[in-house]
């Protein structure tokens, strides 16, 4: 996944400008991901019991 690479790479390459750009990506990512939900709530109905008992991004923690 795209967050773990960015992130990834502010620990290989702990520069100011690499966490810059990991936070406007993981932002971007997340702010991807809650607008994607939305829609998937209201395209298929049983989305929600889905997403009710599965993880986001960390399996068994987000």
């Amino acid at each position: 996944m795209k967050i773990y690479f960015v992130w990834a790479c502010v620990i290989a390459f702990p520069f100011w400008d690499a966490a810059l750009a990991s936070v406007f990506v993981t932002a971007g990512m997340y702010l991807r991901m809650i607008l994607e939900e939305k829609f998937l709530l209201a395209t298929y109905p049983d989305y929600d019991a889905y997403s009710k008992k599965t993880k986001r991004i960390l399996l068994y923690i987000f």
